[in-house]
Order: C-alpha cells, then sequence, then structure tokens
C-alpha cells in the first residue's frame, strides 16, 4: 500500500473499484469493463478467457511496479484497479485527478456473514472457529480487516458528496 500511494500516478481515464473485504468486488470487476467498453465482437474480449483478478490489479495484490508493468505490455486492456482501503489512504495523485471511484457495498448484513466465512475458512483449521457471537461483536466494535466497516463506507459516502 504504501508503494501505491508514493509512486502511483492516476490518469483522467482511471477508474477504480473501491471496496471494504468481502463485500463482493471479484463479482462486479467483470461488468465495470462490459460497461465501459461494450463491443459486439466476444471474441477478443478478455474477460471470457480471464479470471477478472488477471485483468483487474489489485493494490492488495500486486505492487505499483507490477501494475504499470501490465499496462506497459498491453496486458491490460483498461486502467481499472480495485482497492481496498479507506477513502483517507488513497494515493494523492487520485485525489487531484478527474478519477472515477466506483464504491461498492452489499448489505451489512451480507458483508459480515461473508467475512465471518471466510475468516472461518482460512483460520478455523488452525485456531478454531470463530463463533457467531465473537464475529458480530467484533464487526460491530470495528474489528475488521482494513478499518472499521462503517468508517470504510462513510468516507467514500462524504467524498462523493464534495
Amino acid at each position: 500500500m504504501l508503494a501505491a500511494q508514493s509512486h502511483f500516478q492516476a490518469h483522467t481515464d482511471d477508474v477504480i473499484l473501491a471496496s471494504s473485504m468481502k463485500t463482493g468486488a471479484t463479482w462486479l470487476k467483470p461488468l465495470i469493463p462490459c460497461i465501459m467498453h461494450s463491443n459486439p465482437d466476444d471474441s477478443c474480449d478478455p474477460l471470457i478467457k480471464n479470471h477478472p483478478n488477471a485483468l483487474m490489479p489489485s493494490w492488495r495484490s500486486s505492487s505499483t511496479e507490477g501494475i504499470h508493468h501490465l499496462i506497459s505490455q498491453n496486458l491490460l486492456p483498461f486502467d481499472f484497479f480495485e482497492l481496498i482501503c479507506l477513502y483517507s489512504e488513497l494515493p494523492e495523485s487520485i485525489e487531484k485527478t478527474d478519477y472515477k471511484i466506483v464504491y461498492i457495498t452489499p448489505n451489512t448484513k451480507d458483508t459480515f456473514v461473508s467475512m465471518r466465512h471466510f475468516i472461518n475458512s482460512v483460520w478455523a483449521p488452525k485456531r478454531g472457529s470463530f463463533s457467531l457471537e465473537e464475529a458480530f461483536d467484533s464487526f460491530c466494535n470495528g474489528v475488521h480487516a482494513f478499518g472499521p466497516f462503517f468508517e470504510h463506507v462513510l468516507e467514500y459516502w462524504n467524498a462523493s458528496l464534495n
């Protein structure tokens, strides 16, 4: 994240998909390029042959050097990026350009259930199950990966009003 904040240069045609963790961003990724670059000829559509994660880099999975390599080699058909961070943590270059942010957030209950399921699938074998009560208390008290869930949503909401 620090590399992205200090080195990433946003362009006016960049589209950023922002979300909190486990809110369905993977399912929305294919829709953005399909909407923006609609083409009746599907034969060369990279989304047919690739998983959305391969075509839409994420701050959490790629360094900025990796992202710029993909673009410079024309391996990405568009400048779309996914990020999972608070609005206040966005790279400064994003705030200074006419960028587009698509922020998604499902129903809070869906996010909570998805997060608990994810945590249990990853950590339960080693640490035991994260009980419903523990997970609910943690979620409501703001103990959530990538910052408190409601703070995450409100920062993007408030930014959209400015």
